[in-house]
């Protein structure tokens, strides 16, 4: 098995090569993936993510799940404790480039929300398993923020069908996603 620094790299190269339609095709199916899925049907409090890069572009989300008048939560990074903080976002407004140049919400112009209230959680990553094995971006951020979900909270890892892998270096911290979705459908995890 490649380390996770040659899968990082070789995933990247791949999800950045790909063309900016193929792209906005891929990201809309799996929008409407999530759109349809069980899980977030009920959901109250749906995270996402501001979309950074090449990954999954969740605009489409965001927007659907305010008209569905879901509220919708977006991490900000805190490096100091290399933890997530929630924050309720109505606006483009409330956003702003964080510590990594992600777009992230704007703490005077948002309020917090606790991991705990949330019911359905948009995970990116650089690369994923079928069975829902994940592998971010080296900090740890969504593994520790996994963690600290209610036993109810469902986790969809979103990506393109050409990060999935057949296997990530997984260590004990690393936390597997309840779902991967990609353009393709929706792979449940293995548990176990």
């Amino acid at each position: 098995m490649a380390s996770k620094a040659l899968l990082r790299q070789r995933v990247l190269q791949l999800r950045e090569a790909v063309p900016a339609a193929l792209h906005r095709q891929w990201s809309d199916a799996i929008t409407g993936c999530v759109l349809a899925h069980p899980g977030y049907l009920p959901a109250g409090t749906v995270m996402a993510y501001a979309a950074f890069r090449r990954e999954v572009d969740t605009a489409g989300i965001i927007l659907a799940s305010r008209a569905a008048a879901k509220r919708v939560v977006l991490p900000r990074c805190a490096p100091g404790e290399k933890s997530l903080e929630l924050y309720a976002v109505e606006e483009a407004g409330q956003l702003a480039p964080g510590a990594y140049g992600i777009l992230e919400p704007v703490p005077a112009r948002c309020r917090r929300v606790p991991a705990g209230e949330v019911e359905l959680v948009c995970v990116p990553g650089v690369a994923f398993t079928r069975e829902g094995g994940r592998l971010g971006y080296g900090g740890g951020y969504y593994d520790r923020f996994l963690t600290s979900l209610p036993a109810g909270a469902i986790s969809l890892g979103l990506a393109f069908e050409l990060q999935l892998v057949d296997a990530v270096p997984l260590a004990g911290h690393d936390h597997r996603v309840t779902f991967v979705v990609t353009e393709a459908g929706v792979y449940p995890a293995a548990r176990g």
